[in-house]
């Protein structure tokens, strides 16, 4: 039994280095395919081109206010947009409601019930849509500045950020990472609720800024990796279930649609997904079969 036991010990020494020699050299070959699949070793050439500031959606002064570092290190910078502000205080939300093609409508219906049971009723001889869409009003001011700019370009890192990051980094002998969107699903989806009340009450104008700031905001070109990717989808996902319903709406001018077909034709989703997916990978085999 002994003797048994010193072989068995023996085999699984020999079997860890084998396996371990085994498995770098598949993690090599599979890097090379990789490499030659997607053109190049370096995931930066994969990120969205940088865009001067004097060109960049981003750099609008609006925008640039909601810069803050996050996190302990301070390198990383995140987004916090002023999400409150897009709702009035103490107001009472409309809830949407699926249909059978699962597309989401405002109730506003049950949206009059519920003020009515909170002692707020709608005033007499008006539509409940031409109420909301005045009680939300321009959120304080924010929609029309970010309305400034629309037909920019659009990326989340700017110049003046690039060189913060950079130099954060070095300092801290790491890299530093990407700027980030605070909740974006929740500011997307109160603009969202803004675009449908708009053009349920015949407010087109509203209607068509607001959905071009949703566009903006919801482009994955403005995103990085993998994470970015994704949340990009979910994001387009709620703007263009908003999308639908204000579509459905009369009042919307010849240019107006022009304007947002052209929009939703400028972002290549399918390769920004597959660049999301090529940054991962890369950077994910560089780990591995890197130094230890």
């Amino acid at each position: 039994m002994a003797w048994a036991l010193v072989c068995l010990v023996s085999l699984i020494a020999l079997y860890y280095p084998w396996e371990n020699w085994r498995s770098a050299r598949e993690l090599i070959a599979a890097r090379k395919a990789l490499i030659q699949r997607i053109g190049t070793d370096d995931p930066a050439r994969l990120a969205p081109p940088r865009i001067p500031d004097e060109q960049n959606y981003f750099a609008i002064p609006t925008i640039e206010s909601w810069i803050k570092p996050c996190h302990e290190d301070g390198r990383t910078i995140e987004y916090w947009p002023p999400t409150a502000d897009l709702l009035p205080t103490g107001f009472i939300a409309p809830e949407l409601r699926a249909d059978d093609d699962n597309i989401n409508w405002l109730d506003l219906k049950g949206w009059a019930s519920a003020r009515a049971k909170a002692g707020r009723p709608l005033p007499p001889n008006e539509a409940p849509a031409v109420v909301l869409d005045r009680e939300l009003g321009d959120a304080k001011g924010l929609l029309p500045r970010l309305a400034e700019g629309l037909d920019r370009p659009f990326s989340m890192m700017k110049t003046v950020q690039k060189e913060l990051l950079d130099a954060t980094g070095r300092a801290k002998g790491q890299s530093a990472g990407p700027p980030s969107f605070h909740d974006l699903g929740a500011f997307v989806r109160h603009l969202g609720l803004h675009a449908r009340a708009a053009a349920r009450a015949g407010n087109m104008a509203k209607a068509s800024s607001t959905t071009q700031i949703m566009l903006r905001f919801a482009e994955s070109a403005s995103c990085y990796g993998l994470v970015g990717g994704l949340v990009s989808n979910i994001t387009q996902d709620s703007t263009l279930d908003a999308l639908h319903e204000t579509l459905s709406c009369d009042g919307w001018t010849e240019n107006d649609l022009l304007r947002l077909q052209q929009r939703l034709g400028k972002t290549d989703d399918l390769k920004i997904i597959e660049h999301a997916f090529s940054q991962e990978a890369l950077e994910t085999t560089q780990i591995l079969t890197g130094p230890r």
